[in-house]
């Protein structure tokens, strides 16, 4: 990718956001572990595990750990918008910074806990998207567990991340006020706002504010159906990654086809198959979900 930027920056720009990016979701519903052992950024981060200057565990075991990674997110995604996909300098910036920040942070904790399981700002949608996984990844990264990630380890076990970092009020309705859970029902309204406005080239503050609506009226419509309905945690989560998924796939797939420099028609093709593979992974984890009985997890 740096060289790319240099030599050939607009084809390196292009193939990052339209060709790489769109790839990660379906890698996260299959199992986070795909990227999350190859993670470039998890390599720098972590660096050997005989650094002397590794500070102990930073994550702290709360409902808040690993809630730092949701702004960073929301705040990259709200930039892309504003013309990142073409700009090779932003991108190289972006990338540049990120890779910066992640070794900074990845030695002041243990092993993940310092960027990788705290700041990445892929955590959320790993977190989400990772929750039932399709297979079973052995973590190449960690040998031994040590704890370094109290509440939330999406390496040691994804299904029951997601239910720690919801907390005990995952049971009634607090699992909405958590930021995972938060995140979990606003994120769907956030990817309609972005691909029904991003094509307009809006303003930065248009564009802001429709994503901000966006954010807020998915959360609301989303407590209303969960009061209403009386749907259970275990149900709901698996759901809200399944329409998220689905709808960014139905947005970008096509987008992603064109930019690449394919059909129409060829985009149709992948945007239906990508939709129909979200919908099994929906159906096959709320059947794993509803297994469980009401057992805790």
């Amino acid at each position: 990718m740096a060289a790319g930027l240099v030599f050939q920056p607009a084809v390196t720009a292009t193939v990052f956001w339209w060709g790489l990016v769109p790839l990660l979701p379906a890698t996260f519903l299959v199992h986070p572990g795909l990227w999350r052992n190859v993670c470039p950024l998890a390599t720098l981060s972590m660096g050997p595990d005989t650094v002397p200057i590794r500070l102990g565990a930073a994550a702290e075991a709360s409902p808040w750990a690993g809630a730092a990674g949701v702004l960073p997110f929301l705040a990259l995604v709200a930039w892309r918008g504003t013309g990142l996909d073409s700009d090779p300098a932003g991108t190289g910036a972006l990338l540049a910074g990120v890779l910066g920040f992640a070794v900074v942070a990845g030695r002041r904790g243990e092993r993940r806990s310092g960027f990788c399981n705290r700041f990445c700002p892929l955590l959320p949608v790993e977190r989400l998207y990772g929750q039932r996984p399709w297979v079973e990844i052995q973590d190449s990264r960690c040998a031994s567990c040590t704890l370094c990630t109290p509440r939330g380890c999406v390496d040691l076990s994804p299904p029951a991340a997601a239910a720690q970092l919801l907390g005990p009020g995952r049971r009634g309705m607090e699992w909405l006020l958590t930021p995972f859970g938060a995140f979990a029902a606003a994120f769907p309204g956030f990817i309609v706002a972005w691909f029904r406005t991003v094509p307009a080239s809006p303003a930065v503050l248009n564009l802001l504010g429709a994503l901000a609506v966006g954010l807020v009226v998915s959360w609301f419509v989303v407590a209303a159906v969960v009061r209403w309905s009386g749907v259970p945690w275990r149900l709901a989560l698996p759901t809200l990654g399944a329409l998220a998924a689905g709808l960014y796939y139905a947005y970008a797939a096509p987008r992603a086809v064109a930019a690449l420099g394919g059909g129409a028609g060829l985009g149709r093709w992948i945007q239906v198959g990508a939709v129909a593979f979200v919908a099994a992974w929906w159906i096959r984890a709320v059947r794993r979900a509803g297994s469980r009985g009401a057992r805790p997890v």
